[in-house]
């Protein structure tokens, strides 16, 4: 590859190049790395599967089957290469599964802010993401971290204008279930016990 001037940026070294999302993804034996114009970041082709980038900075790859996160410095890896999927939801923050499970990892600092989580459904448009762990559900701000605990059987919600409202369900018997509404900082605004039969209409 050459810029406009026929300065050469990368040797005649590669299989093939892929542009896409502002990386080229690059393949040489078999091994895939990649290249990005804007910053002239030279990733070598060490990884087995395609790059993926989730945003200027970061890029997803794959080592010896198992997902890892690389980052711009350096040192770029940011994620081990341990998972067996990983998701971005901020510029700190990943969701990664591994044996069948996710958890909320801060990648600046290594800390797990949520362990566990079976299943999760991100709220469009609203920052948080409903997740199951335990059994139970909760509540959880893509930068706040958990807001609400996971303590109940189901959580909805709705969205009108703006304004988002959470109901946790638990049950109490055969009949009787608790309902609590809350706002997206899980600060409940009211409390109901009502029956099977009301719950459903």
């Amino acid at each position: 590859m050459v810029n406009e001037k026929g300065k050469e940026l990368l040797t005649a070294d590669y299989d093939a190049m892929v542009y896409g999302n502002g990386w080229f993804s690059l393949l040489r034996d078999g091994k895939f790395g990649g290249y990005q114009p804007e910053s002239g970041r030279v990733l070598k082709a060490v990884y087995d599967a395609n790059l993926v980038p989730l945003s200027n900075q970061y890029v997803m790859a794959r080592k010896n089957q198992k997902w890892g996160l690389i980052g711009p410095t350096s040192k770029p890896e940011l994620v081990k290469f341990q998972y067996d999927e990983i998701t971005l939801l901020t510029d700190s923050l990943v969701l990664v599964r591994s044996a069948g499970t996710w958890d909320v990892l801060d990648f600046h600092t290594g800390r797990k802010l949520a362990t566990a989580i079976t299943r999760w459904q991100l709220v469009p448009g609203a920052e948080r993401i409903i997740f199951e762990s335990g059994g139970k559900y909760g509540l959880m701000g893509v930068s706040a971290g958990k807001v609400v605990e996971p303590s109940y059987d189901e959580i909805t919600w709705w969205s009108d204008d703006n304004h988002l409202l959470f109901a946790g369900i638990r049950k109490e018997n055969d009949d009787r279930f608790v309902v609590e509404y809350f706002d997206r900082h899980g600060l409940v605004l009211r409390r109901q016990t009502v029956t099977a039969n009301e719950l459903d209409y």
